[in-house]
């Protein structure tokens, strides 16, 4: 699948959440939460790709996080470990601070903390798609037909980036992209002619958030090592077409998407 593919699939998949969402407020003034967004949001990508939803889903076990995704080439592969906030409707519009009470653990220490141990990259996707929309531009300035304010109803950004922000969320919006820019076909591609795979484009957006463990003083403008033929077993058999349900449940997880440039996957 190429670049192109996957990147106007996500931009589709943001603009059926904005509608989904405007839909529940205008029947009943309520927007939806985090969970249904996101089971919507992934639904969205389903058939353009590999997505595996799990409709039993608990409170998360372990990850701290809702859904993983994937992005791979035909030879190596990045990860990013995946935490929803919606944009409140009152008080902080973000709550990064936010402590698990289960656990007395802060939610974005656990996600890095989780995701860090498991060589995957923390993120956020953060959505604003509620009447009180922030309307502050993002960090992405690609030449496209929609404006840089209406393209931030669903962006991510590196839960390191986000920490920074936890007095002033609002800020954030400075940092994030449009939840498609991950997969922007306009990113450079070197010396070479043809521009650069699914998995070098996600590893720029992370090297421009930065991905330092929240112990280590400054973020690290490293992306993580990309983990090759290690491919981590459930997602070798999301490929295969094989039943994760199990995997899901144990990491308490919404779903799991696998964007890929070769092999046809998609």
């Amino acid at each position: 699948m190429t670049n192109t593919a996957v990147f106007e699939a996500l931009a589709r998949a943001r603009r059926s959440t904005k509608r989904f969402a405007s839909r529940a407020w205008n029947a009943a003034e309520f927007v939806p939460h985090e969970e249904a967004l996101t089971e919507f949001f992934l639904s969205r990508m389903s058939g353009t790709v590999r997505v595996r939803l799990h409709s039993r889903r608990e409170e998360s076990k372990d990850s701290g996080a809702d859904w993983e995704w994937w992005w791979t080439d035909d030879k190596s592969a990045t990860g990013m470990r995946v935490q929803a906030k919606r944009r409140k409707s009152a008080g902080p519009s973000y709550d990064f601070a936010y402590v698990t009470q289960s656990t007395g653990v802060k939610q974005i220490d656990r996600l890095t903390d989780q995701a860090c141990r498991d060589g995957l990259t923390p993120v956020y996707v953060l959505y604003d798609v509620g009447p009180r929309r922030s309307l502050i531009a993002t960090a992405c300035s690609c030449p496209v037909d929609e404006s840089r304010a209406a393209r931030s109803s669903v962006t991510v950004v590196g839960a390191e980036a986000a920490r920074q922000f936890t007095k002033h969320p609002d800020g954030v919006m400075g940092h994030a992209l449009p939840v498609e820019c991950i997969a922007c076909p306009r990113r450079a591609g070197g010396d070479r002619t043809a521009g650069p795979t699914l998995r070098e484009t996600a590893d720029q957006a992370i090297a421009a958030w930065g991905t330092g463990h929240r112990d280590s003083g400054v973020p690290s403008l490293d992306p993580p090592p990309t983990v090759g033929s290690g491919l981590q077993p459930h997602v070798r058999r999301i490929l295969s077409g094989d039943n994760v349900d199990e995997e899901l449940e144990a990491r308490g997880l919404v779903g799991i998407a696998v964007f890929g440039s070769g092999g046809g996957q998609g």
